[in-house]
């Protein structure tokens, strides 16, 4: 009970007395470095941040027929960035400020230059050293999750990629893919987008909610995340690139995902119901294959789902 208590830092487990519980818990965190922590085999960094303030940043957007869509927590469910249509969408002095601020996490010095390059494109991640520009996050592929969440929801995790050309509320804190230590030496990935959609898959997955369930009241909060034990397969294992292709494949659904799709080397388009059931009970398999759950410890993970409110199905297909 100490070991797992310890791991879980000051968000424990409230009914860690319950030996069934416990054991669950204690396979989950054997071995696994937690979110935040870093790993040879990860290849990639957990670097979170929140973009625009709803409540305080409100001069940046409106309610407006175009413009760069604004994104909060109930826009999205897991796998889904349109999960509804978006409130509000940026004003030009919108676009600017997420150039400003990408421009002091940059390290470039003074005021920003008038007209300076944006860089796109999902295989530009693929090389280290890369100047001339700003790599803004709202252009690029990245995952978010929402942080109001409750143990009663059907799903409690809620995290998916978001497309580029979207920006974000403070309700959808997102995992930076590049940054820019030195302007001399330019930008580098923090999370390709194999690690990306290998850590999608995991957040969304039953034994990391059935985790998150015993910590959390009403809001996911950094301190929370950060006791979540993530699993870490070499870059190169079957299992971690099944996950990726399955992630892969529940998140491209529409042609705002083309270009990431092409990197991961995976189809892209609208998933029926059945096909995503199964798509979804197969990266579930996998994943509690990885945190090493026999079959008892599995029933007791799935048991705990039957007993949550729903608010629809986990998932909406996009058809």
């Amino acid at each position: 009970a100490y070991s797992v208590s310890k791991r879980t830092g000051s968000d424990g487990i409230p009914d860690i007395r319950d030996k069934r519980l416990l054991d669950v818990l204690a396979t989950t965190y054997d071995g696994h470095r937690l979110l935040f922590e870093v790993s040879p085999n990860r290849g990639w960094t957990a670097n979170y941040q929140q973009e625009l303030n709803i409540e305080t940043h409100s001069q940046f957007f409106g309610r407006l027929p175009r413009g760069t869509p604004l994104h909060e927590g109930k826009h999205i469910h897991q796998f889904v960035a349109d999960f509804a249509e978006p409130t509000y969408r940026l004003k030009p002095e919108g676009d600017d400020e997420l150039d400003r601020r990408e421009w002091k996490r940059a390290g470039l010095m003074g005021p920003m230059r008038e007209n300076v390059t944006r860089f796109r494109g999902e295989r530009r991640l693929i090389e280290d050293g890369r100047r001339g520009g700003l790599e803004v996050p709202a252009d690029q592929y990245r995952l978010g999750f929402r942080d109001v969440a409750r143990a009663t929801d059907e799903r409690t995790l809620i995290a998916a990629v978001i497309p580029p050309g979207t920006a974000l509320g403070h309700h959808v804190p997102f995992f930076h893919r590049s940054v820019q230590d030195d302007p001399a030496a330019g930008y580098r990935t923090l999370m390709d987008a194999a690690s990306m959609l290998f850590l999608c898959g995991v957040l969304n997955s039953l034994v990391l909610d059935f985790i998150i369930r015993r910590k959390v009241s009403s809001a996911l909060t950094k301190s929370i995340m950060a006791t979540l034990p993530i699993p870490d397969p070499p870059p190169g294992s079957e299992r971690r690139a099944a996950i990726v292709g399955l992630a892969g494949r529940l998140t491209c659904r529409s042609h705002a995902f083309d270009d990431l799709a092409d990197v991961l080397g995976v189809p892209c388009g609208p998933l029926g119901h059945d096909e995503e059931v199964r798509l979804r009970v197969e990266l579930d398999a996998h994943v509690a294959n990885l945190y090493g759950l026999d079959k008892d410890q599995l029933v007791r993970v799935l048991a705990d789902f039957r007993r949550s409110r729903g608010e629809g199905r986990p998932c909406r297909p996009t058809t």
